[in-house]
């Protein structure tokens, strides 16, 4: 984060600790709050994550970053990244298609929504294959200044 220009004087780090990610990132834009960073860290699927990021899109400050890690997991190759296994035994996953299986479900949030919808634009000092460091717009009609 340093190298980023962040210090730690005005972080605050928000978990999920009661009721459903969604619905605790509206509660968090009802109330008009809005972050330099967002972290979401789902459960890999797009039934999950999709509702979630374009939620947490409407918390992002002018130029935020957006950060997802696990950009390449995919339910069928769960085996290739241990502590994500769990994901694949999940509800949402028991319904996939083979196709739908194989495609990682965060890298469509990226690619087919949050980059061509919102124009954010990715990192590339900050990311990696598995990493996504994602960097709003300065300005957009849906951003609270």
């Amino acid at each position: 984060m340093a190298a980023a220009g962040i210090t730690d004087r005005h972080i605050r780090f928000l978990g999920n600790h009661v009721g459903t990610c969604l619905f605790n990132l509206i509660k968090l834009a009802r109330n008009r709050e809005t972050f330099d960073i967002i972290y979401l860290d789902g459960n890999h699927s797009i039934y999950v994550d999709l509702a979630a990021a374009i939620a947490a899109v409407r918390l992002s400050k002018p130029g935020a970053l957006f950060l997802f890690d696990d950009v390449r997991f995919a339910f069928e190759t769960r085996h290739l990244i241990q502590p994500t296994a769990h994901y694949a035994d999940s509800e949402e996953s028991k319904d996939l298609t083979e196709d739908e299986a194989n495609e990682p479900h965060v890298a469509i949030i990226l690619r087919d929504y949050l980059i061509p919808l919102f124009s954010f634009e990715v990192e590339r000092l900050w990311s990696d294959p598995d990493w996504i460091a994602l960097r709003g717009p300065r300005s957009a009609p849906w951003i609270r200044i």
